[in-house]
């Protein structure tokens, strides 16, 4: 039996907000929850070890995604700690809502305080890294309300568990895709994206060359 198993109940724990999974072709956690689950790892990497000396499994399972919504002033629930404890990897949806959630941050900050930052992936679906405190974005017209890595993400923790001044730098996937030269939130939907850009003034060559773009970097195509 993998080892990794055996210390971990959960390969992964997706933190999001759950604005971010209601819109019809942008239900994000829903959908990465999916991809995640019906991975193909390749034959040859399974039993394998990765570069933090764990077993590759046949399959990244199980995943947990909390579906319940509950109010901003909530502490985290036990069956939520658990799962934390019990987690190899914390994926947190990152966007403008989920810097707005004190769940998530409390999240982030409880499996930070555990020791395990590096254990974390950032994924970015809309919004700006930094863009709170970054002056060049914002010279460059970046809102600070456009920041999407939720306030304990930005900040290394010291070997008690406590938060510091010192800026983090967290590993991250970006979701985003380039519209008009400016990186926006995406879609998990081909065809809500096709509505999309069928429903714009101008439907150009460019948008037809981005929307293939788009599919081929998902490997649809």
């Amino acid at each position: 039996m993998n080892e990794e198993l055996v210390k971990h109940q959960y390969l992964a724990f997706i933190s999001y907000r759950h604005a971010d999974n209601k819109q019809t072709g942008r239900q994000w956690a829903t959908w990465l929850h999916q991809a995640i689950e019906t991975y193909e790892i390749p034959k040859d990497l399974v039993g394998q070890k990765n570069a933090r000396v764990e077993l590759i499994p046949e399959r990244i399972f199980p995943i947990f995604r909390d579906e319940e919504e509950l109010p901003a002033d909530a502490d985290l629930g036990n069956a939520i700690t658990r799962a934390l404890d019990n987690t190899q990897l914390l994926i947190v949806l990152c966007s403008p809502n989920a810097v707005a959630s004190t769940y998530v941050a409390d999240e982030i900050d409880y499996f930070k305080k555990l020791g395990r930052s590096d254990q974390i992936i950032a994924a970015m679906i809309d919004g700006e890294p930094n863009a709170s405190w970054d002056k060049t974005k914002q010279s460059q017209g970046v809102a600070p309300e456009d920041a999407c890595f939720p306030k304990p993400l930005q900040y290394a923790y010291d070997a008690q568990g406590n938060p510091t001044t010192q800026l983090a730098e967290p590993l991250a996937a970006d979701f985003r895709v380039n519209h008009d030269g400016k990186l926006e939130q995406g879609w998990t939907s081909i065809e809500a994206y096709k509505q999309y850009l069928k429903s714009r003034t101008e439907f150009s060559r460019q948008d037809l060359a981005s929307f293939h773009l788009y599919l081929n970097d998902r490997n649809i195509m």
